[in-house]
């Protein structure tokens, strides 16, 4: 099988995406075009899956220079995984989309928006080094700061602005610790960096700062995941959003940052050695995954109690799916504290969360619409 499968889902949501910002005066074709393109993106993802299935692993260079240099692709069983997931719940409101946001809506920017955050998510599933994922983040982050104020009421422009605000100083957050690790590892390759933490010794790196990096790192990704105690976006971004693209940011783009705890942990900082003196007998030996263990556990049960209290008290049913979602991606990272922690059950671990990632992503995202007949009317009224 070519490798230049790997980077079919990725072009066909970015065509859909530049054919429905062109097609803005011609409306029922432009419908079309985004909802033909959400089904191609579908059918490109099992095209993908069936590759990976046969060959495990899907290297594809997109750069002329090569890895651990160029800007390399790469799926294999998680990427693949996290693309189908993608790729059911933006067919769904995409589907959705077409029924529920005004005339006018559709035809200024909405569609292209949308498919711009699907190449967003698209790209941070697929990238093989942790430059490109923070590119990824960024252009999945900037089609969602548009979509969350779309209304433009004073509401969703609070909203919009809390979110934006917040997403633009983790991504600098983000930005420093890449830099950090590219001058402490000489690598951003995750399969070059795992490589040479492995051997710190021979490649002279110092597990230190590597260890308060990737901390930098974990917290940004704990901001996009939503998890406790970076969790207070989450209510007002899913209240302003059009219906859909709430849809969205439960069932998706908040996976892009349980994925990046998953692939970056589990795979790239767990070949690392702790620091003499923080490594936990009993634990995860002497792992990065040894510190993080035990981070992970405290704000999945947080996040697990404040969602479901917050649940409870809301009388509003948006604010009831908001809080508990927060509760929901608590138990999808519970499983993975206990990875982390207990070497033993690991793969188990990581089984349990992508399987209620699946699970959430899907149910949470169809109950959305569920909530959008008042939003429906009110945007409508506009």
């Amino acid at each position: 099988m070519a490798p230049q499968v790997v980077i079919a889902p990725l072009l066909i949501a970015l065509v859909t995406a530049i054919l429905t910002l062109l097609l803005r005066r011609f409306p029922r074709t432009q419908r079309a075009v985004s909802l033909a393109g959400a089904i191609a993106y579908l059918g490109g993802v099992a095209w993908l899956a069936s590759a990976v299935a046969r060959e495990s692993i899907l290297v594809y260079q997109v750069s002329a220079w090569q890895a651990p240099f160029g800007i390399t692709l790469v799926a294999d069983a998680l990427s693949t995984f996290m693309l189908g997931l993608t790729a059911v719940v933006s067919l769904a409101a995409a589907v959705f989309s077409a029924r529920y946001m005004s005339e006018y809506g559709q035809q200024v920017s909405y569609h292209a928006l949308y498919h711009l955050l699907v190449v967003g998510v698209t790209g941070s599933f697929l990238t093989g080094d942790i430059f490109n994922l923070f590119v990824w983040f960024e252009v999945m982050l900037l089609s969602s700061y548009v979509l969350v104020v779309f209304y433009s009421g004073p509401e969703h422009t609070r909203a919009a602005l809390q979110y934006t605000v917040l997403n633009l100083i983790g991504s600098a957050v983000m930005l420093l610790a890449i830099g950090g690790l590219y001058s402490t590892t000489g690598t951003l390759n995750m399969a070059d960096m795992t490589r040479r933490l492995a051997d710190s010794a021979q490649y002279n790196v110092d597990p230190v700062p590597v260890l308060g990096l990737a901390a930098l790192l974990f917290a940004v990704f704990a901001l996009k995941a939503g998890i406790v105690p970076f969790q207070f976006w989450v209510p007002a971004a899913y209240r302003a959003a059009p219906a859909p693209v709430s849809a969205m940011l439960a069932g998706v783009t908040k996976k892009v940052g349980i994925y990046a705890i998953v692939r970056l942990y589990f795979t790239v900082f767990a070949a690392a050695s702790l620091p003499a003196g923080l490594s936990l007998p009993g634990f995860a030996g002497d792992s990065f995954l040894a510190f993080f263990g035990p981070i992970l556990f405290v704000m999945a049960a947080a996040s697990i109690v404040l969602g479901g209290v917050g649940a409870v008290s809301r009388v509003d049913l948006d604010g009831v799916l908001a809080y508990s979602s927060i509760g929901q991606i608590g138990f999808v990272v519970l499983p993975l504290a206990i990875a982390a922690t207990v070497p033993g059950v690991r793969e188990i671990g990581i089984a349990a969360a992508l399987i209620y990632a699946l699970n959430h992503g899907l149910a949470k995202s169809m109950l959305f619409r569920r909530c959008s007949r008042s939003a429906s009317s009110s945007a409508r009224s506009r």
